[in-house]
C-alpha cells in the first residue's frame, strides 16, 4: 500500500482577505441557526434534545489552511471522547469554505483519509 502524505496532497483553498472574526457573533448567530433551521424545520430529530440540555460544544476554526481545519477535528473527536456532557460538536469554519463545493471537497478529503490514510 502506498504511503501518502496528506499534509502535501491536500488541495489549497482560496485566500481569504484579510477580515477581522468576532467569535461571539459566529457563534450566536450558528445558535441561532441551529435553532430555526436544522431543529425548526426537523433536520435532526436528535439536536432538539441535545440543544436543550446543553450538550453542544461549539469550536471555531478560523483557519484558511485545509490542513489546518482538519486538524481542527482531531482535538474535537478527542473532547467527544472524553467528556460525556458534550453529545456533540459543531465545528464552524467561517471564513475557509466559502463557496459550498470547497467544503465538499474538504469532505471529500476526510473520507479519502478514512479510506486510504
Amino acid at each position: 500500500m502506498k504511503t501518502i502524505n496528506w499534509k502535501q496532497s491536500l488541495p489549497q483553498l482560496p485566500k481569504a482577505k484579510k477580515i477581522s472574526v468576532n467569535e461571539e457573533l459566529i457563534l450566536l448567530e450558528t445558535q441561532a441557526w441551529l435553532k430555526s433551521v436544522i431543529i425548526g424545520l426537523n433536520f435532526c430529530p436528535f439536536a432538539y434534545k441535545v440543544h436543550s440540555h446543553h450538550r453542544i460544544f461549539y469550536q471555531i476554526c478560523v483557519s484558511t489552511e485545509l490542513n489546518e481545519c482538519l486538524e481542527s477535528l482531531i482535538p474535537e473527536c478527542e473532547r467527544l471522547d472524553s467528556n460525556d456532557d458534550i453529545a456533540t460538536t459543531l465545528l464552524i469554519y467561517p471564513i475557509a469554505f466559502q463557496a459550498f463545493d470547497d467544503y465538499l471537497d474538504f469532505l471529500a478529503e476526510i473520507a479519502f483519509q478514512q479510506s486510504f490514510g
